[in-house]
């Protein structure tokens, strides 16, 4: 996976955004934790470390009860997802 350097907009911490991801979920935060997940919001063309996003349960799918964590931004609390393809930015 593609992913591309970037400076969380809170801390500062350089992360490693994946690239053209859709909305950026994780079914196991520790996990997700210990892998370093991060997200950005194209809104706000901010990215951001897996300590500020804000998590919040939703659905798998409109008809799944299933629910998964997708990261919220801090700031506008939009949906995040990956950094745009390099060639968009």
């Amino acid at each position: 996976m593609e992913r591309v350097n970037r400076n969380c907009a809170v801390c500062g911490k350089t992360v490693a955004v994946p690239v053209n991801v859709h909305v950026m979920m994780a079914s196991n935060l520790a996990q997700a934790r210990e892998h370093g997940a991060t997200a950005y919001c194209e809104k706000c063309d901010a990215s951001y470390c897996f300590e500020h996003i804000v998590w919040t349960p939703a659905r798998i799918s409109e008809t799944s009860e299933s629910l998964t964590n997708a990261a919220i931004c801090p700031k506008c609390s939009g949906i995040m997802g990956g950094f745009p393809s390099s060639a968009d930015k």
